[in-house]
């Protein structure tokens, strides 16, 4: 996923806001991508079935 001149600077402002130290938009693109990919990775809908059984979970 190529991600927009804009959203890198934005995560540039990001870091340097959370860590108080300014990083270049080459590594501001890996870490973005990186962080992308981590929650592709995890990030799971809940679907028809899931929502069930949760629900039941709950008793």
């Amino acid at each position: 996923m190529q991600l927009s001149k804009e959203a890198i600077d934005e995560f540039v402002v990001i870091w340097k806001k959370e860590y108080g130290k300014s990083i270049s938009e080459t590594l501001a693109t890996v870490y973005a991508n990186k962080l992308i990919n981590l929650f592709t990775a995890i990030y799971r809908p809940i679907t028809n079935v899931n929502k069930i059984n949760l629900e039941e979970d709950k008793g």
